[in-house]
């Protein structure tokens, strides 16, 4: 029935079907789906054709294919010259070809290079993982290896907000500024972290969505690129996506993301066994250090929340039903950033203010002295203390009656802040 509706279909005109970078596990829709109902269109619409692109050279042939394939032949060397001329910050092109020479002669050194490295030589990488991966991640400093495989807490078919995951790395202490004048600058932490995103950005390995091409402020990993990270990070990190079964592994997971689409499958004997813990991705553990909850039900935080002292980073993403803050929460003097954006959080516990680490408060909802019974919530006065704040979203602005509040809140004295309102 399937097949005939499909031929059907397929022979009202003809087409070009594009299969870009089939992989053997889904070469299946081919087999099973696509393989028959093509064949049988193509011969009542002679031209119709199917292009495949792939990095596996016997997959073609079990397609069937016909033997009209194209190997993509290594660069020539004047375009490996053209394309190493894009990664030169000059205007003056005449001046970029005086260095030609000098160029060809870094291309070939680095080319030995790459030949010669002994990630082509490895064992043990499972057979679809391309040793090329290994070679782009070898190459990563130390530090820059643990953020780029903790990107794999976000689910296949997610963007990483910049914000979002630098504050991950820095909570799992990824992110060490050297230090000056014998002391570390706190102040550096935040910035180091987005020069490593951008890196892994200029390294391809993490990609900015389309809408950010240009800012490169939303990112995702490509579907060849998260299956290598998968791999390297498998021993520490579990993602629990779809109908997938909650294997908990050897109870050593540092880092559990689960999608909502999965919340069922996952229960709690799967946390019971992580005494490991360090980041929750949708329960908490007093060494928890980053809290991630998005579209869930949740209607409130524990109010002994300040026994996770550990706590850098709490999200509240668009959790409608979240409506209060537990007043311990001024205790967590670690706590860097608060989101409760989307969520109806309509005040803040009062004490607020002595949470002097916030480097970024996501939805505060503005209360002023006036307010009737404002003595247990926090205002925007409150937050005149918080020096270190670098970006603040406000709601109900309406409720500020001119500009001597803001005033009070000394917003003017904080030079690196960027309010949205």
């Amino acid at each position: 029935m399937l097949v005939q509706t499909l031929t059907n279909a397929l022979s009202a005109s003809k087409f070009l079907l594009v299969m870009d970078d089939v992989w053997r596990d889904t070469s299946a829709a081919w087999e099973h789906v696509l393989s028959v109902p093509i064949k049988n269109a193509s011969r009542q619409q002679p031209g119709i054709r199917v292009l495949v692109t792939t990095r596996f050279e016997d997959l073609p042939r079990k397609m069937q294919a016909s033997l009209h394939q194209h190997r993509v032949r290594p660069l020539d060397e004047e375009d490996a010259w053209s394309l190493l001329k894009k990664q030169l910050f000059l205007l003056d092109e005449v001046e970029i070809d005086h260095l030609k020479s000098i160029g060809m002669e870094i291309l070939k050194s680095e080319w030995k290079a790459v030949l010669n490295d002994p990630a082509w030589s490895i064992d043990g990488l499972p057979q679809e993982l391309d040793n090329r991966l290994y070679l782009s991640y070898q190459d990563l400093p130390p530090p820059l290896k643990q953020c780029f495989l903790y990107c794999m807490v976000f689910p296949k078919g997610t963007n990483m907000p910049r914000d979002l995951v630098t504050g991950m790395w820095i909570s799992e202490g990824f992110i060490q500024p050297p230090e000056r004048n014998g002391s570390s600058h706190d102040d550096c932490f935040e910035n180091l972290a987005t020069e490593y995103y951008r890196d892994l950005i200029k390294r391809n390995l993490i990609e900015p969505v389309k809408r950010y091409s240009l800012t490169g402020y939303m990112c995702t990993l490509n579907d060849v690129v998260r299956s290598f990270a998968e791999y390297m990070a498998r021993e520490e990190l579990l993602v629990v996506q779809g109908e997938q079964a909650a294997d908990s592994g050897s109870g050593l997971i540092r880092r559990l993301s689960i999608a909502p689409a999965a919340a069922s499958v996952a229960d709690c004997a799967i946390l019971k066994k992580q005494k490991s813990l360090r980041t929750f991705v949708t329960f908490n553990s007093k060494h928890l250090r980053h809290l991630h909850l998005e579209k869930t039900d949740i209607s409130r935080l524990p109010d002994a929340i300040h026994k996770m002292r550990f706590l850098q980073y709490i999200v509240l993403l668009n959790c409608e039903k979240f409506a209060h803050l537990p007043s311990s929460i001024i205790k967590l003097v670690h706590l860097r950033s608060l989101y409760i954006t989307g969520s109806n959080v309509s005040a803040v516990p009062k004490g607020f203010g002595g949470l002097t680490n916030l480097r970024l408060l996501n939805g505060f909802p503005i209360h002023v002295d006036m307010d009737a019974g404002s003595s247990s919530w926090c205002s925007l006065q409150e937050l005149a203390p918080l020096s270190q704040l670098r970006k603040l979203t406000l709601f109900g602005l309406e409720k500020v009656p001119n500009s001597w509040m803001a005033e009070k809140a000394m917003i003017s004295s904080k030079g690196h802040l960027d309010i949205t309102t």
